[in-house]
């Protein structure tokens, strides 16, 4: 199911939504209409238990107050001498240089010249209990796109494309294990192999008042495509390893308001982790597993109690059998984790592992791919003397292939098609100044056009046919290539150009812009760079080419961008040059 359609779904967590300008939150307040608050703004709320005679100070610092800020330590260093921080006090923070993820703390001292507060973390609870107000928090990730993502990764990880929600990070001759940590030895490694493609939005909602936590309801929404080879020539007795390969931190945003006086802003950091896990003994073995999945895992609390929901699709994955293994017995997986963070702390997280399982005694052996997903809640943010919670929603494995069956020849096939048996095309839209608009769209060009700006916009769209391929076959690969090269009117050095699957029918011949189908959510990103040299592009279509030789009619692949300023040309099928017109290699087994 796609992102759009689950998001539908869930329209009823969304009814009192509210935006403000260009804020990418919902904030609904019993009694406070929220607005940041800064430069040491202080305010008072009732005694908070420190002492009879004492009232709790609320103060929010903003930019420039803070000089340094350590989230591990608690201590805040201030540009000023504060003399109205008391112990008991509490100290909120937006987003700032020195606190990007904002902070919400309570004083446990302070130095003699009065720069240095020494704090302990503060929960959403205690900060808004003597308020008499509620806290509520509605958020949905539709509400971020786009947004800033800062990416890291260890090495033999590359980012494919940054665009949140849509994340694209290729693993090459990745080292998963290494026996004696000597990377020169290259006989006792493990080796890790393949490309993880995700879109992970995600929905919350949750309630407080003066009595604590009373509702949270969280679900991440995930599409993924995901493919992992394992190969070693050597054999390990006991291996576990998980190694978070790579991250993806999103910009922060402020998602509502605590009802102090000031009030405090309430500051998310949406993260995306990828890790790879491998455990168990494991033989000298080559083997891989391609797979894709749409799911739908979360957590709810209400009235005390927890509990959880998923929803997802899970076709047979593709996958190339394993070389003749000795005895071994190993689980390796990839796969996403959604941490919503909370002051940059804590908060309700998700994970989706897509994995391949194998088992042998040395006669006889099984290869599996599954699904895994779990969610969870961690509660210091939250609630004090809370534990925390976490589940796992999903636990599904499909044999794949095992001992005693013939096993399948893989084949692959390049069909690159001339004029008369494929169908390509572009379709445009020109937005003239004057705020008319025009559409065409040409199948015959002998060039195929991608572009995206204010007053342009082209998507290429091409057909290849794959009668050839015998039905219900395996599909291992499948790639779409194109001869070409895109540019960039911004001085990028790269371009996101994404290919969907096509969901209904058209015609070269008469197709245009207002007329083009409709495309899949779902989507295979590749990076161009901005060169301007002609060259070799391929995107992974091996889900559509599976679904098509499966009996779904197969309307072609679509090819945009969203990247502001970039344009693309590719030769098409009507290029002179039948060498360098599209094709589609496939690798098959049956």
């Amino acid at each position: 199911m796609s992102l759009e359609n689950i998001f539908r779904k869930s329209e009823k967590y969304f009814k009192k939504t509210l935006i403000s300008g260009a804020l990418p939150l919902v904030m609904l307040l019993s009694s406070c209409n929220g607005g940041s608050s800064g430069g040491g703004n202080s305010g008072s709320n009732s005694s908070a238990g420190n002492s009879p005679s004492q009232t709790v100070q609320t103060h929010v610092v903003s930019e420039g107050d803070v000089v340094n800020y350590s989230s591990s330590t608690g201590i805040i260093n201030l540009s000023y001498s504060a003399s109205n921080l008391n112990q008991g006090d509490i100290i909120g923070s937006g987003i700032t240089s020195a606190a990007p993820s904002g902070f919400l703390r309570k004083i446990s001292s302070m130095s003699s010249d009065g720069r240095t507060a020494y704090t302990i973390q503060e929960s959403l609870e205690d900060a808004a209990r003597d308020t008499g107000k509620d806290i509520r928090i509605i958020i949905n990730s539709t509400l971020l796109y786009p947004s800033a993502v800062n990416f890291s990764a260890v090495k033999g990880i590359t980012p494919l494309n940054l665009g949140f929600p849509n994340f694209n990070a290729g693993v090459a001759n990745f080292v998963l294990f290494d026996l004696d940590g000597n990377p020169s030895t290259i006989n006792d490694q493990i080796i890790a192999d393949g490309v993880i493609s995700f879109d992970s939005g995600f929905s919350l909602v949750l309630g407080a008042d003066k009595n604590g936590i009373y509702d949270i309801s969280f679900k991440n929404l995930i599409s993924e495509n995901s493919s992992l080879s394992i190969s070693t020539s050597s054999s390990f007795g006991s291996v576990n390893e998980k190694i978070k390969i790579a991250n993806y931190n999103i910009q922060p945003f402020v998602a509502g308001y605590i009802p102090t006086v000031p009030p405090i802003p309430i500051i998310i950091e949406p993260q995306v982790e990828v890790f790879i896990n491998l455990v168990g003994s494991i033989s000298k073995i080559q083997t891989s597993v391609n797979q894709n999945a749409s799911l739908t895992i979360g957590v709810d609390y209400n009235n005390g109690q927890w509990s959880t929901n998923n929803l997802f699709s899970f076709p047979k994955p593709n996958f190339i059998p394993p070389t003749l293994p000795q005895a071994s017995s190993f689980k390796a997986s990839i796969g996403p984790k959604l941490n919503l963070l909370f002051y940059g702390i804590a908060g309700p997280y998700a994970e989706a592992d897509g994995h391949l399982d194998f088992n042998s005694n040395g006669s006889s052996w099984a290869l599996y791919g599954g699904l895994e997903g779990k969610v969870g809640v961690d509660m210091q943010i939250f609630k004090k003397n809370f534990s925390g919670y976490s589940a796992t929603v999903i636990n599904n494995s499909v044999l794949l292939a095992q001992s005693g069956t013939s096993q399948p020849t893989v084949n692959t096939v390049t069909i690159q098609p001339g004029p008369n048996e494929v169908d390509d095309a572009y379709v445009r839209q020109d937005i003239y100044a004057d705020g008319t608009i025009s559409n065409s769209g040409d199948g015959s060009a002998t060039f195929l056009e991608i572009n995206q700006d204010s007053a342009v916009k082209e998507e290429t769209l091409v057909k290849i046919l794959v009668s050839s391929i015998p039905t219900n076959a395996n599909i291992i690969s499948a790639k779409l290539s194109l001869y070409g090269y895109c540019t960039s009117n911004y001085n990028v050095p790269t371009i996101t150009v994404k290919s969907k699957k096509i969901l209904n029918l058209w015609n070269e011949s008469s197709i245009s812009w207002n007329t083009k189908p409709s495309y899949d959510i779902n989507n295979s990103n590749l990076v161009v760079p901005d060169s301007g040299v002609p060259n070799w592009h391929e995107w992974d279509v091996t889900s559509s080419v599976q679904s098509w030789v499966n009996g779904e009619t197969n309307y072609g692949t679509a090819l945009l961008t969203t990247d502001n300023g970039a344009g693309c040309g590719f030769n098409s099928s009507d290029h002179p040059d039948t060498t360098k017109r599209p094709k589609l290699t496939i690798s098959y087994s049956q």
